[in-house]
C-alpha cells in the first residue's frame, strides 16, 4: 500500500514537471555588473562598430598607446584595446 503511494507520488511530480516545463521561461544568468550589457551577452557580431577608415597611422598609434579597457566608454572601436566598441551602450568589450 505504501509502496503505491509513493509511486503514485511520484507519477504525479514527473507529469507535472513534464506540463511545467515547457511553459518555464528561464531568464540568463547575468552576472553582477553586467545589467548594462545585455547586448553584449547576446553575442550579435552587428553590435560592435567598425573600425574607422578616416584615422591616420599617427592617429591610431596615439589611440593605441592610451586606448581603455573592457566596460569604459568608447565613441570609436580605436578607443577599445580589443578594438571592439558595442553600438547600442558605446562601452568596450573584450
Amino acid at each position: 500500500m505504501k509502496l503505491s503511494i509513493a509511486f503514485n507520488i511520484v507519477i504525479r511530480m514527473l507529469l507535472g514537471m513534464a506540463i511545467a516545463f515547457p511553459t518555464h521561461q528561464f531568464v540568463p544568468h547575468i552576472p553582477y555588473g553586467m545589467d548594462d550589457f545585455y547586448p553584449f551577452l547576446a553575442r550579435n557580431s552587428t553590435d560592435v562598430l567598425p573600425l574607422s577608415t578616416n584615422l591616420t597611422q599617427i592617429e591610431r598609434l596615439g589611440w593605441a598607446d592610451k586606448c581603455v579597457q573592457f566596460r569604459n566608454k568608447c565613441t570609436l572601436a580605436e578607443h577599445c584595446c580589443s578594438l571592439r566598441c558595442l553600438k547600442r551602450i558605446y562601452r568596450c568589450i573584450t
